[in-house]
């Protein structure tokens, strides 16, 4: 009997840890903290941030959109309701240059007043953002232009993601010439990985030097939505296909032996830290690229989980995100970020980590896996 006892203590005690240490629980850890943070958003001024928040609310909505839950939905409408935004507002694509919201609000509600401002912001981006001789478009930043790859990748998905809207077959060509474009100029033909951009040094013809965990995870958050988008084995879907797979191998050769990648992932492992945000952006596009088949392999599937399931060791008991890069602006130097320590509760970590357990969660839970595939 006394055996018995002993066991079945254990046995409840591993219960408790192993609930404890869900995707689902971590998720909503990181989410009531993030409330917390911001007055659990009960005035207008609390209702309004920076990108940050807004792709925090986009990875909210798209827990929701994969777990076939509504927790998460109203809360971000009701915040929209604070800003006094209507689904059938236009949103400027200049105040959104790294997410879309409205279209993950669209997802995840079904309402179509969302569609039609979405697209005609989109035609609005494609005719007036800057290019370079090349044809790379360019981010607009204090009055000068840039090529950044943060920008690429919600320019490309959300031209895409247009495209899917319309059944206009230029947004499809768009997304995949940039990204062509993008690789001919960034991509490091040594290692595969990328540069952040060019036209941050003093010579605007130099490229930025070495590669940045979360810009590859900015990379991978534009690739991997864009394929979503495009028709499937289209002439796009391929163009897109061969980009990814060759970004994806180059990362796997990067991942550290506990999953992370490191701040600066072209450095030896001991040269920089590991970096929770980049890695659980990577982690989550991985895991949807795997789900969906863009990426066969199950070197692409292991990889995502062993990345998920050592992230959560980033997150506090009190929901706080550890590990996260704080970002000291365009990478004009790799010293900036070498130097620049990873501090504890950064607001680029929440969304991240959420992005990151959903990857578990889409490897490891059939039922969200199921859900996810209907979509």
């Amino acid at each position: 009997m006394k055996t018995k006892s002993i066991l079945s203590i254990l046995l409840i005690v591993a219960s408790v840890n192993s609930f404890a240490n869900s995707a689902d629980t971590i998720i909503h850890k990181v989410v009531r903290h993030f409330f917390e943070k911001h007055n659990n958003f009960s005035t207008q001024q609390d209702a309004w941030g920076g990108y940050t928040m807004d792709i925090t609310f986009e990875a909210m909505l798209f827990y929701d959109l994969h777990t076939g839950s509504d927790i998460y939905t109203k809360k971000v409408v009701d915040i929209m309701d604070l800003r006094n935004r209507k689904p059938s507002d236009t949103i400027s694509y200049r105040s959104q240059p790294f997410c879309s919201y409205n279209y993950a609000l669209y997802k995840a509600t079904g309402n179509e007043d969302y569609v039609n401002p979405y697209v005609a912001e989109t035609r609005r981006m494609m005719k007036e953002v800057k290019r370079t001789p090349e044809g790379a478009v360019q981010i607009l930043h204090k009055d000068t232009s840039y090529v950044l790859i943060d920008y690429i990748q919600e320019y490309c998905s959300r031209v895409a993601r247009a495209g899917s809207l319309t059944g206009d077959t230029l947004f499809f060509k768009e997304c995949a010439d940039q990204f062509d474009i993008y690789r001919d100029m960034l991509r490091n033909p040594e290692t595969g990985l990328y540069s952040q951009g060019r036209g941050w040094l003093p010579d605007t013809t130099e490229l930025s030097p070495g590669a940045w965990s979360r810009g590859h995870g900015w990379l991978m958050r534009g690739i991997v939505p864009a394929m979503e988008a495009v028709p499937f084995q289209s002439i796009y879907y391929y163009r897109l296909q061969a980009v990814l797979e060759e970004m994806a191998d180059a990362l796997l050769k990067v991942q550290d032996e506990d999953g992370m990648w490191h701040q600066l992932p072209h450095l030896p492992f001991d040269k920089s830290y590991p970096e929770s945000s980049g890695t659980g952006m990577i982690a989550y596009n991985l895991a949807v690229a795997y789900n969906k088949g863009f990426l066969k392999d199950e070197k692409y599937k292991d990889a995502a989980f062993l990345a998920a399931c050592e992230l959560k060791k980033y997150v506090t008991d009190d929901g706080i995100v550890l590990g996260t890069c704080v970002g000291p602006g365009p990478l004009r130097s790799i010293d900036n970020y070498l130097n620049n320590s990873a501090e504890p509760d950064d607001h680029h970590g929440a969304q991240a980590i959420i992005y990151g357990m959903l990857a578990e969660k889409l490897l490891n839970d059939p039922i969200c896996k199921s859900v996810f595939l209907a979509k």
